[in-house]
């Protein structure tokens, strides 16, 4: 896996709260991602309060379901859905 596979992280702070945005290429890019930083994620969660949120097609946020078993995970649609609005 190369950096290719990474598009972009975006972190940004406001009174007592972070908020950090990635986007990965698919979903294999992201778990890579997550295999990498595995060690640090506990520890992570141990210090700060954090709410995970992955969102994407079904077929690439499911391997992501068993590494990230606290997320909220939103399906992505493509196209204009009026059903999903209302």
């Amino acid at each position: 896996m190369n950096q290719t596979a990474f598009f972009f992280n975006i972190t940004t702070c406001g009174s007592d709260k972070a908020y950090v945005r990635e986007a990965y290429k698919d979903g294999a890019a992201a778990l890579f991602h997550l295999k990498n930083m595995g060690h640090m994620i506990p520890k992570l969660f141990e210090v700060s309060d954090i709410t995970v949120q992955v969102q994407g097609p079904a077929k690439e946020i499911e391997p992501l379901k068993e590494i990230l078993p606290d997320a909220d995970f939103y399906e992505a649609i493509s196209g204009f859905d009026l059903d999903c609005i209302y």
